[in-house]
């Protein structure tokens, strides 16, 4: 039956929530742009104001140019959100060929389903509808399961005890939107619709807090920017004592060349707990992660190596594989982060310099 109240509420809320986006919207644009979860969020944004416009009732009386233009942008904001997600959580997060492809599989399936509406060009569209929408819930878990193995890992230990409660929660609820739209939307449109606009109010507060930047002491994963040189604690005596005896297990003794080396391992090496070395590689070493610590000595064996004209005659491949690394694409991904150039590149300039 209709109700005109009911539809004005709905038509409000959506305006609400279009008025909101298109505010973080332009305050993306100000502010943080240049970084990429600036862009990602951005971007976001005008998916998730599309979608507020193509779920709006019939009522509104939009011109069918404006609805199909909306749907059609509408449809990447699931992989979108999948991304922003990733790249808050994940320190020199860089989009990959992987995400586009995932991406565009995604866009290309939910297309498909919006075009069933009108062009039915398979019997088999709730088969079709459930794949896509499990294959979107599975990325969101394997978020999850990828913050559980890492949650050793992070140095920020603000960030380590959060980050896993802001992906549960994130994950619950993508699950309910998931759910919903499967096995409410022939029963009910227009409580889907208003779940995704909840749904949408919720990324618009998270993306106002992002860019906020909320202190450390509460949402700490949000302010991941390295702290300046006159930030960092001055170290006690004991302090000092821990972090020389850190140094000599990774210079001396080179703990780094295990490829399995953990921080629980470090830090019964070193002689203190797990939360204390955190503490301090982050505070006084500069290091949010523990991979990034041990890759860095890493990185420089492997420079000295490719230095040696001793080595000429070995793969850089071979010299990584010497030197702890256990994956050469995570090797040269780490090595141009670090140096700018690649191990290749590194080696050719050096030989260059040699014979000169």
């Amino acid at each position: 039956m209709y109700d005109p109240h009911m539809e004005t509420m709905i038509i409000g809320m959506h305006s609400a929530s279009f008025a909101l986006l298109g505010v973080l919207a332009v305050l993306v644009t100000i502010n943080q742009l240049r970084s990429i979860t600036g862009k990602l969020l951005m971007s976001l944004c005008v998916t998730l104001m599309a979608l507020m416009i193509s779920t709006l009732p019939s009522e509104a009386n939009l011109p069918p140019a404006l609805l199909w233009t909306a749907r059609i942008l509408d449809v990447p904001n699931t992989v979108l959100a999948w991304l922003f997600v990733k790249s808050m959580l994940e320190d020199e997060f860089r989009i990959q060929l992987k995400h586009l492809f995932v991406s565009l599989l995604y866009c290309l399936g939910a297309w498909s389903l919006w075009l069933n509406h009108w062009i039915e060009w398979t019997p088999y569209i709730v088969e079709v509808s459930w794949v896509i929408n499990l294959s979107v819930l599975a990325l969101f878990l394997r978020l999850l399961v990828q913050i559980w193995k890492q949650r050793r890992d992070d140095l920020l230990h603000k960030r380590r005890q959060f980050r896993l409660v802001f992906v549960l929660l994130v994950t619950g609820t993508v699950s309910v939107s998931i759910i919903s739209e499967i096995f409410v939307r022939s029963i009910s449109p227009e409580a889907v619709d208003l779940n995704k606009m909840l749904i949408t109010l919720s990324l618009v507060i998270l993306g106002f807090l992002w860019l906020a930047r909320i202190p450390a002491s509460h949402i700490a994963f949000l302010a991941t920017l390295p702290q300046p040189e006159g930030a960092k604690p001055v170290a006690t005596d004991k302090a000092k004592a821990i972090l020389a005896r850190i140094d000599q297990c990774m210079e001396e003794e080179e703990l780094w060349r295990d490829p399995s080396l953990s921080l629980p391992e470090l830090a019964k090496a070193v002689g203190v707990g797990e939360k204390r070395l955190r503490t301090l590689i982050n505070e006084h070493l500069g290091y949010r992660n523990f991979p990034a610590f041990v890759a860095s000595y890493r990185i420089e064996a492997v420079k000295a190596m490719i230095r040696d004209e001793r080595k000429r005659d070995d793969t850089v491949s071979s010299l990584a594989f010497s030197c702890g690394f256990n994956s050469l694409a995570s090797f040269n991904r780490l090595f141009k982060q670090s140096e700018g150039v690649s191990p290749l590149e590194y080696r050719t300039q050096n030989l260059s310099i040699a014979s000169n």
